[in-house]
């Protein structure tokens, strides 16, 4: 062969070859082009059209060993795909912000990834440019172009996938402080009440409070399981795996402009401003954290530590940290509820004060005693195992700390442990620390309990809960108030218009507004009238409120009495009917204190 013809040939197989090359451009721009347009309604299927390019263009594949120092839930989401370009990831730079919010906190990403942010921008540009480019005029002149353009576009992407995944990473640590400084708290009271155990056990179950009457117990009214005020702060974070992965600050696909119309340099901000959610629900394995629900053990442990007479210094100051941190945490997580930041130890001290009591009165003294300090111990309890339940939360959070939600309202149980725990302490700083509103409580639960001895029908309505019950409380609540002046506190909290107030601003019982005062002297006159002792007319008056005016005591057989009772249960009526309504909300969540004292004082009576 000639030197001619062989340079001919060699100038056929460069034809060829870039014949070939031309034809898998044309194929790669086309398929391109076909995804480009869909790209909205499946950007998925846009990225995996740009790795086929990728690989059928043999652009050098870029160094991603940086995953390895990915923490295991990012290692997690990127292991589970061979795929190049992660969804998520592009989501992420659809919806880039410089700064994102997390429980309420702004944190500003590196300038690294900002600038890096930029580099992908030009480089989508650059690609919807040729893409453009050939669906207006499908000339070869773009076809050379492939290669570098897809080559530009997979540097960059991979160089924004590393610098931002680190910045979320270095986020989520910060983020999730919050929570694992009260995990933290948590395990080292647990230590310091393990190493005090031998001797705090005995004294918890017997430690002598004075004035036995003088202090409340805090409560919890409503479980964790059981509270509606719980179930409604649920959050709506409960969706499927796949769905909280892509939840990515409203991510959307129109950063890319349809053909003909390109601004790469235009992004759609998110307003919201949230932490994307990458590696958050899936690779966290997101069931329900369980935890043990508390032992008496541990019930007389946290009264041990809480009781004002501890005797271990550092075990109640390290509670006191933590209870500052769970305000801290509530604050922030518990949105829908009211975030408490000012719940203090006052009401956990009373709790455990109260718990810790001498059992001596509940052992030897009257039934009614014994009802009253069964009603006062079990709200005690209630309170201290709202709070165990929160800390034995804590214990098994630390224990599966890569499935916590640095998006700390997403926690659902974090966020159901805390609305109960602020339920609870609400209601214990509202009954607990107040003596005389406890003892008012106590002591109508105790008489409210004895009343099913003598009149039987009223016991079914207790257990049935009818809605005849609570026309029976508010009276019952006044009647004990008139019998005891001292009891009329719990009343002067529901209506304190009819309570004068001194110049120190303690409630003063004893000066009524005009109506109150009539109702006491038509009480003074019904004593006076059925004339018999204390006990046997607190009895009649009692029974009267429980079947209501009309319908009295005449077990004495005298009508003057029987009217002048009937009378007082009219004018008792009215105070009765503005005692539920005039704080309605209020005094339904008394109404279920008091029923969950009842239930407590009947065990009293053999109930």
């Amino acid at each position: 062969m000639s030197s001619g013809q062989a340079v001919r040939h060699q100038s056929f197989f460069r034809l060829g070859a870039c014949l070939r090359t031309s034809r898998r451009a044309v194929s790669i721009l086309d398929r391109l082009l076909e995804a480009y347009s869909q790209r909205a309604e499946s950007p998925e299927v846009f990225l995996e059209e740009l790795e086929w390019a990728a690989r059928a263009s043999k652009i050098k594949e870029a160094d991603r060993s940086y995953r390895s120092n990915f923490s295991a839930n990012y290692k997690a989401l990127f292991a589970s795909s061979p795929r190049w370009y992660r969804p998520e990831v592009w989501e992420a730079y659809l919806n880039f912000e410089e700064h994102i919010v997390v429980n309420g906190e702004h944190y500003d990403l590196s300038s690294s990834t900002c600038h890096k942010s930029g580099e992908l921008a030009l480089s989508v540009g650059t690609l919807v440019g040729m893409l453009n480019s050939w669906a207006r005029s499908s000339i070869l002149s773009a076809t050379p172009r492939v290669k570098s353009v897809l080559q530009h576009f997979n540097d960059a992407f991979f160089e924004f996938e590393k610098s931002y995944i680190m910045d979320l990473m270095s986020v989520e640590k910060q983020a999730l402080k919050p929570l694992l400084t009260a995990i933290s708290l948590e395990k080292d009271l647990g230590v310091q009440e393990e190493r005090y155990a031998s001797c705090s056990r005995p004294q918890a179950a017997r430690l002598e409070i004075p004035c036995a009457r003088a202090r409340a117990p805090a409560m919890q009214l409503l479980s964790d399981a059981q509270s509606p005020l719980a179930k409604q702060r649920l959050h709506s974070h409960a969706e499927s795996p796949c769905s909280r992965l892509r939840q990515l600050s409203g991510a959307s696909s129109s950063r890319l402009d349809s053909p003909g119309d390109v601004s790469p340099c235009s992004r759609q901000r998110s307003t919201s401003g949230e932490m994307p959610q990458i590696a958050t629900a899936s690779q966290r394995n997101m069931q329900p954290i369980r935890q043990c629900k508390p032992d008496q053990n541990q019930m007389h442990r946290i009264a041990t530590s809480a009781c004002s007479r501890s005797k271990f210094r550092s075990t109640r100051s390290v509670l006191e940290k933590l209870l500052a941190q769970i305000s801290n945490l509530n604050a922030c997580v518990n949105v829908e509820g009211r975030g408490r930041e000012d719940m203090t130890i006052e009401v956990l001290e009373a709790a455990a004060d109260a718990f810790s009591i001498s059992d001596s009165v509940t052992e030897r003294g009257s039934n009614c005693d014994q009802a009253f300090e069964a009603a006062r111990r079990h709200l005690a309890s209630n309170i201290l195992c709202s709070f165990a339940d929160l800390r034995n939360y804590f214990a098994t959070a630390g224990e599966n700390v890569t499935r916590l939600d640095p998006q700390l309202r997403n926690n659902i149980a974090l966020v159901q442990h805390l609305a109960a725990w602020e339920d609870s302490w609400e209601l214990g700083a509202r009954f607990l620390v107040k003596p005389e509103l406890l003892e008012g409580l106590c002591h109508v639960a105790a008489q409210t309990a004895g009343a099913q001895r003598d009149v039987p029908e009223f016991a079914s309505l207790l257990k049935d809960q009818d809605a005849e019950l609570f026309l029976i409380l508010p009276r019952l609540v006044l009647l004990c108030g008139l019998a005891v002046p001292a009891h009329f506190a719990l009343t002067a909290n529901f209506l304190p218009h009819h309570f004068q107030q001194s110049v120190s601003g303690k409630e003063d019982v004893s000066t009524f507004s005009k109506g109150m005062s009539e109702l006491v002297e038509a009480f003074e006159q019904v004593n006076a009238m059925l004339g018999a002792s204390e006990t046997c007319n607190e009895k009649v008056l009692i029974h009267s409120a429980i079947l209501g005016a009309g319908q009295g005591h005449r077990a004495s057989g005298r009508n003057d009495a029987d009217e002048t009772v009937n009378c007082f249960m009219l004018r008792l009526e009215g105070f009765s009917m503005e005692l539920q309504r005039h704080e309605p909300e209020s005094w339904n969540r008394c109404c279920f204190v008091l029923m969950q004292c009842i239930e407590a004082a009947s065990s009293a009576f053999g109930h």
